[in-house]
């Protein structure tokens, strides 16, 4: 049971910055659609190294791998495409909050199974307005930087 909410939680949490998107436009003091689609490129590299540090239990791994994560999501929202940006924003916040909650239980996923916040981050997760951000950057991700959806299983 542990086994499943933990791949759960970990399969929200990269879902919700892989599917960040690259714009056809050149932003004001921003990036172009290389340099953001250059970000997705990092930031799928890193959820591939998250993937194989999840399925140990060291803590400190662990925490090292969000904490890589979180930084590379707060690099996909730092100048986002005006299409994407209300959903960029709702992935960092998202994130944000699960980082937050994974630190206060010292990402011991045995006792986050039991707090009371393991019903806030279902909320967060199977929320329609997260599940359409997904969507939405999917989406885009695939269409304009031409990135395959290659999230099977999460």
């Amino acid at each position: 049971m542990k086994k499943i909410s933990t791949t759960l939680l970990i399969g929200a949490f990269a879902a919700a910055a892989l599917l960040g998107a690259c714009s056809d436009d050149k932003k004001s003091g921003g990036s172009t659609d290389t340099e953001y689609c250059g970000l997705i490129t990092s930031y799928k590299a890193k959820a591939n190294e998250l993937d194989s540090v999840m399925n140990g239990t060291d803590a400190t791994a662990i925490k090292a791998a969000f904490t890589t994560m979180q930084g590379e999501v707060h690099a996909l929202d730092a100048n986002p495409p005006a299409s994407i940006a209300k959903d960029v924003h709702l992935m960092t916040a998202t994130v944000d909050r699960m980082i937050e909650i994974f630190d206060k239980y010292e990402y011991d996923f045995t006792k986050l199974s039991t707090a009371p916040e393991a019903t806030e981050l279902n909320t967060l997760i199977d929320s329609a307005d997260y599940t359409t951000a997904q969507s939405n950057l999917k989406a885009y991700s695939k269409d304009t930087c031409g990135i395959p959806d290659d999230t099977t299983g999460s």
